[in-house]
């Protein structure tokens, strides 16, 4: 007799706010720990449980003021009219949104 083994993987991941993980076809997209069983040809299921993090968006809001002549760097776009400005930056670190407005 031939006994096989069920596997199990337990996943971490993290994803930015506004962003879903696939899961066995089932997208999350708030965190949590879940879990999908999966049927094996060999009758064994395997499970994957998932411990999911969601990073929220920094929003910052910035009021400058500068002389008239002057330039206002933001995100690297300069400005030197008065007005409403934003900017969606990336961080280094896992990808999270950065709004500037």
């Amino acid at each position: 007799m031939l006994v096989n083994n069920a596997i199990v993987e337990n996943i971490s991941a993290t994803i930015c706010q506004g962003s879903s993980y696939d899961l066995a076809g089932t997208l999350y997209s708030t965190s949590g720990s879940y879990s999908a069983t999966l049927p094996s040809s060999a009758g064994c299921d395997s499970t994957i449980n998932l411990d999911l993090l969601v990073n929220n968006a920094i929003v910052e809001n910035i009021s400058a003021t500068i002389c008239q002549g002057s330039s206002y760097d933001l995100a690297g776009t300069l400005y030197n009219t008065s007005g409403s400005y934003s900017a969606t930056l990336t961080s280094s670190s896992l990808s999270d949104p950065i709004n500037i407005v």
